[in-house]
């Protein structure tokens, strides 16, 4: 049997930026190293980072970080086409590779290295796997793959240069086109496209880039037995009275995740039925949603409803089980598609049931009426109203929370990876 001798390519690095994406990217390149011995982390350090320049000296492009993991200059990056101009990152990249003699390169995204790494990879490794998870949908969208229209935040269900150029109108019609060429090229670079869920693989070939884009899952880490309180794998065990009048918002503090909806709901929740629920944020400060063009008008009532409305701050990853513990609902009101996000299964980890916006990934990732609840999306009427039901219907949360299943775990997703690289290195 072949060894394997993977390395996982991905945009950024959790220590840095704080997505989904990069998370899952980190575990499953640990536990890739645990199982295999043999396993490699290349993450580009974001632009946003303020060392993102100065921490490389003038003819550097790769920095060791922590055992097995690289940080990458990824400077040469352009945004629009998503390629990336920079030979000599390729170079240093392949030299490191050819030293571990890897075998299997698994890109996870592809921004910030660029859509052409794979091929340039592919020219001193031309016996190697190559296999590309999509997380989004950059692919289809320049609209930070979000497939929302730029300036109404309504959903976009197709993308064309027309509809393209009239959200960026200093692209014109025909860079949209050869966006689109060039992705289409670079899918099929790899031996294998995977995509989180079945919805963003059915997206990605509507737009004609990849007809064979395969579904695997996420997994998510066991947070050990350390996040659970004595009784709560029980549902029947003595848990606190108000976790059904409980409610968290969990992620990166951006329109797109909905929590200004999230908060309009809270709010409108609490003007009409006082302080019968309390609300958390976490993931930012009160300070920075305050400084939110979209949060301006809900200042008065956040200063009115601050015993009940908490703001946590950003937390640590490998926590936010234990976070989760305290609380009944998990809400993910994003306005945009999503994917797979790993809230969700976070959020199942702690055995909590969520409420989510009805659309996309997420309406793929919970079931109405067993494990969560939808509502529609960017509707905070309706997620007011989806508030006063929880609060109100007996017996609906210790329902929904007794049906929440553990999620797969990073082993059974990396078990797909592993039969997919050898499939692909025996051919």
């Amino acid at each position: 049997m072949t060894d394997l001798r993977i390395a996982i390519l991905a945009h950024a690095h959790p220590a840095f930026s704080k997505g989904g994406g990069e998370i899952l990217a980190q575990r499953s390149f640990a536990q890739l190293r645990e199982r295999f011995g043999r396993a490699t982390l290349l993450a580009a350090l974001p632009r946003h980072v303020p060392a993102a320049v100065s921490l490389f000296s003038r003819d550097e492009r790769i920095v060791p970080y922590d055992r097995d993991e690289f940080l990458l200059n990824a400077q040469g990056y352009d945004p629009f086409l998503g390629t990336g101009s920079d030979e000599a990152l390729f170079d240093a990249i392949a030299d490191l590779c050819a030293e571990r003699d890897v075998n299997v390169f698994h890109f996870h995204h592809f921004f910030g290295l660029g859509t052409n790494a794979a091929a340039a990879l592919r020219r001193r490794f031309p016996r190697a796997a190559f296999v590309l998870t999509l997380h989004e949908y950059l692919a289809i969208c320049h609209q930070h793959g979000q497939m929302v229209k730029r300036n109404s935040r309504q959903l976009c269900s197709r993308a064309a240069p027309v509809d393209c150029h009239v959200c960026f109108p200093e692209h014109a019609r025909e860079e949209f086109a050869l966006r689109a060429a060039l992705m289409r090229q670079m899918l099929a670079t790899f031996d294998a496209v995977t995509a989180p869920s079945a919805f963003l693989a059915e997206r990605v070939s509507a737009a004609g880039l990849s007809e064979a884009v395969r579904v695997i899952r996420n997994g998510t880490s066991d947070p050990g037995p350390e996040a659970f309180g004595a009784g709560d794998h029980d549902p029947a065990g003595d848990l606190p009275q108000d976790l059904p009048r409980s409610f968290a918002f969990f992620g990166q503090p951006t329109p797109y995740k909905g929590i200004d909806v999230f908060l309009r709901a809270a709010l409108a929740f609490l003007e009409r039925e006082g302080a019968a629920a309390r609300f958390a944020v976490f993931g930012c400060d009160a300070a920075r949603v305050r400084a939110m063009p979209e949060c301006q008008d809900l200042l008065p009532g956040l200063d009115r409803w601050t015993g009940s409305l908490l703001f946590h701050g950003v937390y640590d990853p490998e926590a936010v089980v234990a976070h989760m513990r305290a609380w009944g609902f998990i809400v993910v009101p994003s306005i945009w598609w999503e994917n797979a996000p790993v809230v969700v299964q976070e959020a199942f980890l702690a055995r909590r049931p969520v409420i989510v916006s009805g659309i996309g990934g997420l309406r793929e990732a919970v079931t109405h009426g067993r494990d969560g609840l939808h509502v529609r999306p960017n509707d905070w009427m309706d997620l007011a109203r989806t508030f006063a039901r929880c609060t109100q219907e007996a017996g609906l949360w210790r329902t929904l929370q007794a049906q929440v299943e553990t999620p797969r775990s990073i082993e059974a997703m990396n078990d797909e990876f592993a039969a997919l690289y050898r499939t692909i290195l025996a051919r």
